[in-house]
């Protein structure tokens, strides 16, 4: 596949994401993983994997991609606000994050189960507590 056609190729990322995978970042600037590798060191990146996961789940804040000139004057509180969103609630629903943060149900579960956030069920959804999240990321922020 030609450089020019990988360039043309936009993803479509709604604004409610705010962080993507390595792997969509690659496919959104048509890069190689090697170049996506250089460039997720120098970016607002977080291991979101859980303890028994051989691999990890690395995401990177939409705003890297989207305006990295913003990217790179945000401080490390304005950048963990963004990534959790929904700035008025002391509560965060479950199934939000799994849209925002294009990670699993499943390793969200399992990072309950890990002890890494917290929150209660109520009804079918779990509401995880924003300062378990805020602490959550703010532990795993590899920048």
């Amino acid at each position: 596949m030609s450089s020019a056609l990988q360039q043309s190729f936009r993803l479509p990322l709604t604004h409610e994401v705010s962080l993507v995978s390595l792997d969509t970042v690659g496919a959104e600037m048509g890069w190689h993983i090697d170049h996506v590798n250089e460039w997720a060191v120098e970016q607002w990146a977080f291991d979101l994997s859980y303890s028994s996961l051989r691999r990890k789940e690395i995401r990177v804040w939409i705003r890297s991609l989207r305006d990295s000139e913003a990217a790179r004057k945000a401080t490390p509180n304005e950048v963990i606000e963004s990534v959790i969103g929904s700035p008025l609630m002391d509560t965060v629903r479950a199934a939000s994050l799994e849209s925002r943060w294009r990670l699993s149900g499943i390793t969200l579960s399992r990072l309950r189960r890990d002890e890494e956030i917290f929150g209660e069920q109520v009804g079918h959804s779990w509401w995880l507590t924003r300062s378990s999240l805020r602490a959550f990321l703010e532990r795993r922020l590899i920048r």
